[in-house]
């Protein structure tokens, strides 16, 4: 079953890697991108380079409602969460769901109820947005990793900054022996304005003019990260 992106909420935010649920007032979310059984990231059915490099600019998430007869989500029904909101008990709400409501995947039942990350990326070269919903296991592993380095690189530098990835994929063990799920490989942190001390707000970034309007931020030292010298 593949997952999709729905209506965008009204936003007052940036980002959600410091605070979950943080959304933006962009109409645009940017073409869909999808991970693959054949471990390909594809966006409007062209399969994306592996060079191509792209910043995560956001991270929402989304409680999502499938309807039973297949067409889809319904987006009456599902709504993001707000800053500092947890996701419900997926589990409750699908048991507590008449099993009529109910849709089949893979064979069986399984309730409509779903937690959904959407990372939000953007190409600074071209100013496309992209966008990547996952539901799944191996989806929510990627997001949670690409989320966690970024706050610990945010602590580190004691500033606002943003992951350049590249969209790969990893090996991830399962009850079945294991496959492939998503991953994004950081290849550098930045901030975004000619000097480096404007970030980028989603509204802004029509007015980018390129990769020039970031700056790399240099990864620290150990010394510098435990702020102590390391003797041996």
């Amino acid at each position: 079953m593949s997952t999709e992106i729905v209506d965008n909420p009204p936003s007052q935010a940036l980002d959600g890697f410091d605070a979950w649920g943080d959304e933006d007032d962009r109409d645009d979310q940017g073409g869909l991108v999808k991970f693959t059984n054949d471990c390909e990231w594809v966006a409007r059915d062209t399969v994306l380079p592996p060079e191509l490099e792209l910043v995560a600019v956001n991270i929402d998430r989304y409680v999502i409602y499938w309807r039973a007869d297949g067409s889809g989500p319904d987006r009456a029904k599902g709504y993001y969460l707000k800053p500092g909101q947890q996701f419900p008990d997926i589990d409750q709400l699908n048991a507590d769901t008449p099993k009529s409501e109910w849709r089949e995947a893979f064979g069986k039942l399984k309730g409509p109820w779903e937690a959904q990350h959407i990372v939000r990326l953007l190409d600074p070269a071209t100013m496309d947005r992209y966008s990547f919903p996952t539901s799944t296991n191996g989806g929510h592993a990627s997001v949670a990793e690409l989320r966690q380095r970024t706050r610990d690189m945010r602590k580190i530098c004691g500033e606002r900054v943003f992951a350049v990835v590249r969209l790969r994929d990893t090996f991830m063990p399962t009850a079945f022996g294991g496959r492939q799920r998503p991953h994004f490989e950081i290849v550098r942190f930045v901030t975004f304005g000619g000097d480096g001390s404007t970030v980028l707000a989603a509204s802004d970034a029509p007015a980018l003019t390129g990769p020039s309007a970031m700056k790399t931020v240099e990864t620290p030292s150990a010394k510098e990260v435990v702020q102590d010298e390391i003797l041996f």
